[in-house]
């Protein structure tokens, strides 16, 4: 049971649905013959656990969300918005994908309208420091010559 109870708590869901199917597992561990009373309370807070650290990243995924909204409202540049919008919404709530949608569509379509945020974003999807440090020397090299 130990065992399992280990195997849970490294379960990372990203979706409503991975969590329903890891409080699935809680509740079949929970269901299993012979637990006793501490083993069957180990699990619950076990879930409980589970439960309140998923809600915590769905509202911190629901504040960069509103963070980022501003920021674009405030015309920051868009490139490094939609980078982060393509990686830090991943525990978003479902009812809040339509707005992050909106952001994405209207960030890609700024974006779109300027050259210079076409580059930074593909620089920052490059994802590899080495690579980007590469990609800095052969545009300086482009500037001098």
């Amino acid at each position: 049971m130990l065992a399992d109870l280990k195997e849970q708590r490294s379960k990372k869901p990203k979706t409503a649905d991975d969590m329903r199917k890891v409080v699935r597992e809680y509740e079949r561990l929970a269901a299993r013959e012979g637990l006793a009373e501490a083993q069957l309370a180990l699990i619950a807070q076990e879930r409980t656990d589970f439960e309140r650290r998923f809600d915590q990243q769905r509202q911190a995924a629901s504040q960069k969300l509103n963070e980022l909204i501003r920021s674009n409202e405030d015309k920051e540049a868009p490139a490094p918005l939609l980078d982060a919008a393509e990686k830090k919404l991943e525990f978003l709530p479902d009812e809040e994908k339509p707005r992050r949608d909106a952001l994405e569509k209207d960030l890609k379509r700024r974006i779109a309208k300027d050259r210079a945020s076409i580059a930074e974003k593909a620089f920052l999807d490059i994802g590899n420091r080495t690579e980007q440090k590469a990609l800095l020397t052969k545009l300086q090299h482009l500037l001098e010559h």
